[in-house]
């Protein structure tokens, strides 16, 4: 019996997969992935609730109908979410314990392994064996699973001494077992939380480093007339301002070292401070844990590439009063190999 299921699995999973690959059309890496994540999705399937299958065409129907980018990705992201918490209602207690094992381990995957080209193997196997450890401490409940998978979202692995997050909370759970925690399930309220996690899978380093951003809601991209412009410390510049024009774009250049309140430049006399306004790439995975900046107040940055490396500039949005004229000046007292960038002006959306 275990043979025939063992072999009935890898059918459907070689079946789900082809017929995913077949579908695909679009050149994003989520998109290049959905053989995998019908893999994923058959073995969920496999080990809990049988009609978690359902997700595979429901996956196909989305690749063939939706053709906008962002819809389709959120498509995806609904349908694992709901897969997986399907699956994790079903992880209990200890019985259970290696499913809740391999549910962590899959939405472990799914999170930090697309795009595969940005994936170093060792860490990432790290990050697993930690995030196993830290179901066995929980004892394999569907708790066990949500706080698993949130620990090794939130780990960026760049730097590698951030690995001690993790390994934090593992000794934080195996003291408090040690002196008799007992055992936590919260079967509903896990499922929710690891469903709302892979919700954002497609841009899960943007719910990992920008959560708030997230939780405002990702605005989609809007008009602009592109300025280009990089200010040295002193610099100033006067701009004529087209006459749909909503608001100016603005951004650091090295400048992810300066602390919020820190005075970056001026925009018509009026300062422009960190927090106002953020280093361009500060909430990349690379320069994310050594990055002292706050979002920006007013964000106007984009979500640009895709899972663990997802991320939004630090572009901010300063809105334009009927000012025909705009002056903008870079603080003198900025680092030498900082910039005060100006990206664009945003234009009305017609």
């Amino acid at each position: 019996m275990l043979i025939r299921s063992a072999i009935s699995t890898v059918v459907a999973a070689v079946i789900s997969a082809y017929a995913c690959a077949a579908v695909a059309q679009y050149g994003t890496p989520i998109d290049a992935a959905l053989p995998l994540i019908a893999i994923v999705v058959t073995i969920l399937a496999a080990i809990t609730r049988p009609a978690i299958q359902v997700a595979v065409p429901l996956l196909i129907g989305g690749e063939i109908v939706l053709g906008d980018e962002r819809l389709r990705l959120l498509w995806f992201g609904l349908v694992i979410g709901a897969a997986f918490a399907a699956a994790l209602l079903e992880c209990g207690g200890s019985p259970s314990l290696w499913k809740a094992c391999t549910v962590a381990v899959l939405a472990v995957v799914l999170l930090r392994c697309i795009p595969f080209a940005n994936v170093i193997l060792w860490r990432e196997a790290l990050l697993i064996v930690v995030a196993l450890l830290i179901v066995v401490a929980l004892r394999g409940t569907a708790f066990a699973v949500a706080v698993a998978v949130a620990v090794a979202l939130f780990t960026p692995l760049v730097p590698l001494r951030t690995i001690g997050f993790p390994l934090a909370v593992l000794l934080v759970l195996v003291v408090f077992r040690a002196a008799g925690m007992p055992q936590i399930n919260a079967g509903a309220l896990s499922a929710t939380a690891v469903a709302v996690m892979m919700l954002f899978f497609a841009w899960s380093g943007v719910f990992a480093r920008a959560l708030p951003m997230v939780i405002r809601g990702l605005r989609a991209s809007t008009p602009r007339a592109p300025l280009r412009m990089a200010l040295a410390p002193g610099e100033s510049v006067s701009l004529d301002v087209p006459p749909d024009a909503s608001a100016l774009i603005l951004s650091g250049a090295n400048i992810s070292r300066l602390r919020a309140g820190t005075v970056a430049g001026a925009l018509n006399n009026v300062p422009i401070r960190v927090g106002d306004v953020a280093d361009w790439g500060f909430l990349r995975r690379e320069h994310f844990y050594a990055s002292r900046n706050p979002i920006p107040a007013n964000p106007a940055g984009e979500v640009r590439d895709y899972g663990q490396n997802a991320w939004i500039d630090g572009a901010a949005r300063f809105p334009l009063g009927g000012e025909r004229v705009v002056r903008v000046t870079a603080d003198p007292r900025l680092p030498r190999a900082a910039r005060l960038q100006i990206d664009a002006f945003e234009l009305v959306s017609r």
